[in-house]
């Protein structure tokens, strides 16, 4: 067995969640292990760096009325220490997303080495033991910025035939990215939404540990109404109903990575 890279090192850790199809929980799942990080005492960041600001809006900020974003930083070369916000869990802190990110891929694709503009704005980041960058729904220049920046990719997926389909255009992304920038991440698969009673998912997820062998997790994230409707109260479900079959999930995720 493989097992999966333990994420205890001192030095700060970057952590892309990514998948270009929505509806397979990488907002939520980026939140949730970001609030068990800070939860066990972790400095955590998120960037949301999708113009839809799931993570945003799951922590309690109102994308249409911030003063400041992601957009700042990536676009406007400001610090990205400039443009963050505390959240309702100490420890965690995010640098959020709002409309303004639409034009972003333009504007990146006019910069000096648009793929690395991230990972220079992370290394003049200071104080946090983790950075997690919640990816748009594509595989464009912002999602490229975070797996440049990152150490290691997180993919949330739904057990169903079409996920693995995605899963082939990620490994040619990620090949790209080894292939021209010299670059490869370490990559975990994260079921979410997952029903015990789903025989054609569990199918799927064979399939899944068969043909990316020791990078499909442990931790099945279930199918849950607590983890849905926690965003709509701002909050993480670890915090919103932290007994939830859910919330045990993602704080199992946590530990099953971090060891």
């Amino acid at each position: 067995m493989i097992y999966l890279q333990k994420l205890n090192h001192s030095a700060m850790r970057v952590v892309a969640f990514t998948n270009r199809k929505g509806g397979a929980g990488k907002s939520t799942s980026a939140v949730n292990f970001g609030a068990c990080l800070a939860l066990s005492g972790k400095r955590v960041l998120i960037i949301d760096s999708d113009p839809q600001g799931g993570a945003t809006v799951a922590l309690g900020l109102n994308r249409w009325t911030l003063e400041k974003s992601y957009y700042d930083s990536i676009i406007l070369g400001k610090p990205l220490q400039e443009n963050i916000y505390h959240t309702g869990v100490q420890g965690l802190d995010i640098l959020p997303a709002n409309d303004k990110l639409d034009a972003a891929e333009l504007d990146l694709s006019k910069a000096e080495q648009p793929a690395l503009v991230l990972k220079r704005l992370i290394k003049q980041l200071d104080g946090y033991d983790y950075v997690l960058v919640d990816c748009p729904p594509n595989l464009g220049l912002l999602t490229l910025n975070a797996v440049m920046a990152s150490e290691v990719v997180i993919v949330p997926l739904l057990a169903e035939y079409h996920s693995l389909e995605g899963t082939e255009d990620l490994r040619r992304f990620m090949e790209n990215a080894e292939k021209y920038f010299h670059h490869r991440p370490t990559r975990r698969f994260l079921i979410t939404k997952f029903m015990r009673s789903d025989n054609h998912g569990k199918q799927v997820i064979e399939i899944l540990k068969e043909q990316f062998k020791g990078e499909v997790c442990e931790t099945i994230i279930p199918k849950s109404i607590r983890v849905t409707e926690a965003p709509s109260f701002g909050q993480p479900v670890v915090v919103y109903a932290p007994d939830s079959p859910g919330s045990k999930a993602y704080w199992n995720f946590m530990e099953e990575l971090n060891g």
